[in-house]
């Protein structure tokens, strides 16, 4: 699944939807999930790893990646949905859509 996100063509126009929305050029993502069975032997750590890592893939040249990870000082969430057998994943837009407790 990781290597299917971190494929999809739709980076370049999630990029530029960025920046028209006043992101402007991201450096830093984080990755964050809502699973909605929890029993099903997958949690949210699971489904982080993978957007995390499709994310990366998708902006990674050589072993230096346009964007990084960081957990606290993010430019952009990356946000994975796990709903029974379906799964999708966007950006956040809009701004900040909960507290960083971190700032």
């Amino acid at each position: 699944l990781a290597g299917l996100l971190g494929s999809c063509r739709r980076w370049p126009m999630a990029e530029e939807i960025l920046k028209t929305s006043g992101v402007g050029v991201v450096r830093r993502f984080r990755a964050s999930c809502t699973v909605s069975n929890k029993d099903a032997g997958v949690d949210c750590v699971d489904v982080m790893k993978v957007v995390g890592a499709g994310t990366l893939a998708a902006h990674s040249f050589g072993k230096d990646p346009r964007w990084k990870v960081d957990l606290k000082r993010y430019d952009v969430e990356v946000y994975g949905f796990l709903f029974h057998h379906s799964f999708a994943c966007g950006i956040l837009l809009g701004g900040q859509w909960r507290r960083n407790s971190n700032e």
